[in-house]
Order: C-alpha cells, then structure tokens, then sequence
C-alpha cells in the first residue's frame, strides 16, 4: 500500500497538528497531501462523492476521537458500507478512555487504534500495522443493498 495522501478528521485541525507532522516526517512512509474535514457523515459523503467521480482519493484516513457527530464505530460502519471505501486505512487516534467498541472494530478492518500520547515508534509499528492489514484483504465486491444502506 502506498502511502501518500492523507483525510484527517477531527473537531478542529489543531488537534491533528503534531499527527501531521508525525504523519509528514516519519521514518517509515512519509506522507506529501493533506486535507481536513470536522465531520464524520461530511468525510463519508465526500469520500463517496470522489470515489464515483473517479477523483483521487486519500490513501488513509485518521480520526482524531472523539469524533464531533458520531463515534468511531458508527464511522467505520457507514464507510464500509460503500464499496470503494471498504478497503480504506483507517488510523484512530485518542485517549484510551476514547477509543470504545474495540470488538466491533475488528470487524471494520482495516483498522488500527493508537492511544496517544503516542512515541514515533509506535506511530509507525501502526503505520506498519496497518498497511499490512490492508494487503491481506481482498478487493471489495459491490454490494447494491450495502450502497443503498450508505446512502
């Protein structure tokens, strides 16, 4: 998976500010485009909107938690629910208080949780995690009961 271009989603942007930069200057799988949205159900419906216009879409989302108007697993739910943002990384980032449902998250791969305050270490074993993740799933079939669900 190449990593190169970034959604970050949060409450304001400056909660993700030292995330941009880990996410800029790592050691591991540098990162070059970033764009910002405060809204999980915006992020999704934009997502999708790129997705059908064939416009470049990010290579990973991260999810500064908690989210403004949903929680994390009901993002990752309504995301995977559209075909061609099944498959896409997500990284959650939070508190360990913040990061709820972690059964349920499993099934919303690819998915990887880290708890800040994070070490760069860390941050890039998620990175790691992550793409590896996202290597071993096959690639997403349409489903038109899932794309009317999303919508």
């Amino acid at each position: 998976m190449e990593l190169n271009s970034v959604l970050l989603l949060a409450r304001q942007e400056s909660l993700v500010a030292v995330d941009k930069r880990m996410l800029r200057h790592n050691g591991y799988l540098p990162f070059r485009r970033f764009s910002f949205m405060d809204s999980g159900l915006k992020a999704a419906q934009s997502l999708a909107f790129a997705a059908q216009a064939r416009l470049d879409m990010p290579n990973l989302l991260v999810c500064d938690l908690p989210l403004a108007d949903m929680t994390a697993v009901q993002f990752l739910s309504l995301i995977r629910l559209h075909t061609a943002l099944r498959n896409l990384p997500v990284l959650l980032l939070g508190r360990p208080e913040d990061i709820k449902g972690r059964e349920e998250l499993e099934k919303l791969q690819p998915v990887v949780c880290l708890a800040r305050p994070y070490t760069e270490a860390e941050f890039i074993n998620a990175l790691k995690s992550l793409s590896a993740k996202a290597a071993d799933l096959p690639e997403a079939a349409p489903d038109p009961k899932n794309e009317t669900a999303f919508r």
